[in-house]
């Protein structure tokens, strides 16, 4: 994880120096949207790594996960257009993924979107608890790997 994390802060850092350079968000937006792509990339980086920590022999496993966790995650973000234009049957996907959360974190601390306060909260809590979790369950997965 602290590779992970390592490689999370150096593109993030960059990208927001970037954003900064060119005048896209202020300094504190570009503080604020970096901080937001660390904490919601480690959050990842932690459930991915307890979902693969317990991967013996690959078999196709990682390949199936892009195509039904991640991809679905990137294509019903909310990145491209409002959650809002999709059936209701598939925003579930939109409303349990990181990436819309931060999509919509990243919205208010860029530009300032309206967004209510409760919905920020909601959404910080909800990829905290995602890292939280990812860490613990990484943990138990490496060690049980590691003892038996």
């Amino acid at each position: 994880l602290f590779a992970a994390f390592g490689r999370i802060m150096l593109t993030s850092v960059v990208y927001g120096l970037v954003l900064l350079l060119f005048g896209a968000v202020s300094i504190s937006g570009a503080l604020g949207v970096t901080a937001l792509a660390i904490l919601t990339g480690t959050c990842w980086a932690a459930t991915m790594q307890a979902i693969t920590a317990s991967v013996h022999d690959d078999g196709g496993f990682l390949s199936l996960a892009g195509r039904v966790i991640i991809m679905p995650m990137f294509l019903f973000s909310g990145t491209f257009y409002p959650l809002s234009a999709l059936p209701l049957a598939v925003q579930w996907i939109g409303w349990i993924s990181p990436l819309w959360h931060a999509t919509e974190l990243g919205r208010w601390l860029s530009y300032g979107a309206p967004t209510p306060l409760w919905q920020v909260c909601v959404s910080i809590a909800y990829l905290m608890a995602l890292g939280v979790v990812g860490v613990v369950l990484a943990r138990r997965r490496f060690e049980r790997r590691l003892t038996s």
